[in-house]
């Protein structure tokens, strides 16, 4: 396209032309005159504009080539970086790499001291099996003795009862005439008719001293019994201390 002319209050001329490249209209010149334009005036922009387009193409070139020259600045960094840790990554490889092979190594070592162990533990489960066999005759051993000794303690325990039990009846056999005769000592002691001798009066004491002491001998025989029959009746009494 030309120029195009357009007349305004202020400014007096305004003039529009278009800027290329290789023919490629890449922007305008827009100018305002405070007097009329002339031929020189349009001939003079028409002969620049090319120029300005130009100028405005290596402009835009300029960016473009600052822009990639600063994302090849940024790329370069980041592949500064990469390397870095790549180089870092390799160390931290290299170094596992030699952990895992002393690992390796303990690990094979562990494994023959774990083989031995295992040989060892198999001898000791033979011998403690030989032992729990010998522990179970030895416990059945010891069964047939308790039960022997349980037979024993059950007879003697019967025996014990028929002994506190007999023990029991002949103490109660045996209190009964001897209360009667204490009774009786105990009568011809107190002598109330006092129609005896003193020797005689010192018999009957004699007898009925005597005989409390067989009482009282009894009375022990019998609570004996009652506590080896688990018979004792316990009745709590207040004392004083």
């Amino acid at each position: 396209q030309g120029p195009q002319k357009a007349q305004f209050d202020n400014p007096v001329d305004l003039i529009v032309v278009p800027t290329s490249n290789d023919d490629q209209i890449n922007g305008v010149i827009e100018l305002g005159f405070l007097r009329p334009l002339t031929e020189q005036d349009v001939e003079f922009l028409e002969l620049v504009s090319d120029n300005v387009g130009t100028s405005i193409e290596a402009a835009r070139y300029r960016q473009r080539l600052q822009e990639v020259l600063a994302e090849t600045q940024q790329l370069n960094e980041e592949l500064q970086v990469q390397q870095e840790e790549l180089r870092t990554a390799n160390e931290e490889l290299e170094e596992q790499s030699r952990i895992l092979k002393e690992s390796q190594a303990h690990l094979e070592t562990q494994q023959a001291e774990l083989e031995q162990t295992n040989e060892q533990l198999a001898e000791q489960s033979k011998a403690l099996a030989e032992q729990r066999d010998a522990l179970d005759r030895k416990n059945e051993e010891l069964n047939m003795a308790q039960a022997e000794l349980q037979a024993r303690a059950d007879e003697l325990q019967r025996s014990s009862k028929y002994k506190s039990e007999f023990l029991a009846n002949m103490s109660h056999e045996l209190r009964t005439p001897l209360n009667s005769s204490l009774i009786l000592a105990k009568l011809l002691a107190e002598n109330p008719k006092e129609n005896l001798t003193a020797e005689q009066v010192k018999f009957a004491e004699s007898i009925y001293s005597a005989g409390n002491d067989l009482l009282n001998l009894i009375n022990d025989i019998l609570d004996i019994s009652k506590v080896e029959a688990g018979k004792l009746e316990v009745r709590p009494e207040n004392s004083s201390v």
